[in-house]
């Protein structure tokens, strides 16, 4: 029997719907999400450096997370059967993860900023995970991994660079040092010892 033409299977076996217009923009956020990540550390650290207000800067993804969170509420409310997508046991892990994360950070003798920063970060990309797996096609999984390809690629080339042919303070003039990142790190004492990004 052939599927419908709108539907395509997934890995998992769950019928993955291409994605209507509200859910394809969501996907295109995941996109940038997912491309910038990996140069994170670098925009927040060379355009703090240059433009100032590094916080400000760094909260870039929380603020795409929260429109994306909220985007999706309002594609729920519109498509309430994708909430059937989140009955696997995957979900059930990240929502035990989410609930563990919420009590080590309420039970640790820390302060009250240190708990709320530290629960941000650990559930930040539970909450995305549970949004793409509400929006995924077959054609979203295949840009975020050609996404992911490139960015490692790009990653892994740029520390080769830092390695074998860049000096090893080139960093430190976008702002990289003791008070935001070390811009290297030596594997071990001594002259020979190559800097490692």
């Amino acid at each position: 029997r052939h599927l419908p033409r709108h539907t395509v299977r997934g890995t998992t076996g769950h019928s993955l719907r291409q994605m209507t217009r509200p859910a394809n923009c969501i996907g295109w956020g995941l996109l940038v999400l997912v491309a910038v990540m990996p140069f994170h550390a670098f925009l927040s650290v060379s355009l703090g450096h240059i433009l100032g207000h590094q916080s400000i800067i760094q909260a870039w993804k929380e603020v795409l997370i929260v429109l994306l969170s909220a985007a999706t509420i309002v594609l729920i409310l519109k498509e309430p059967a994708r909430l059937e997508r989140l009955r696997s046991h995957w979900a059930l892990g990240a929502l035990v993860l989410g609930l563990l994360a919420l009590f080590i950070a309420f039970t640790r003798h820390t302060s009250a900023a240190a708990s709320v920063f530290g629960l941000k970060t650990d559930i930040e990309f539970l909450v995305a995970g549970l949004i793409a797996a509400l929006v995924a096609s077959r054609e979203l999984i295949h840009r975020l991994s050609k996404v992911v390809l490139i960015g490692a690629a790009v990653v892994a080339g740029f520390d080769l660079l830092q390695i074998f042919v860049l000096p090893p303070a080139f960093l430190t003039a976008l702002g990289f040092g003791p008070p935001t990142i070390l811009p290297y790190q030596h594997l071990r004492p001594g002259p020979p010892s190559l800097p490692f990004p």
